[in-house]
């Protein structure tokens, strides 16, 4: 992401400030990262599911980014 911001702010596009879905993305992560930290005897199955939540919601907020980007006929 921050390749492609620099690449846009290079190419002249301003960004306004982070979408929507990447401020739930980092809301998630963080609060799953807080999560484990005070709870480190957290079961295996509970952390899988946290991290493959974690990893789709990135994914998701990934590929939302890369549309913009498109969108903005930046790419």
């Amino acid at each position: 992401m921050g390749v492609l911001g620099l690449y846009m702010m290079g190419r002249g596009y301003r960004m306004n400030g982070a979408s929507m879905h990447g401020k739930i993305c980092t809301v998630l992560l963080d609060g799953f990262m807080l999560l484990l930290l005070v709870f480190p005897r957290i079961p295996y199955l509970a952390v899988n599911i946290l991290t493959a939540v974690c990893v789709g919601d990135m994914l998701v907020s990934f590929g939302l980014y890369l549309k913009m980007y498109y969108k903005a006929d930046i790419l």
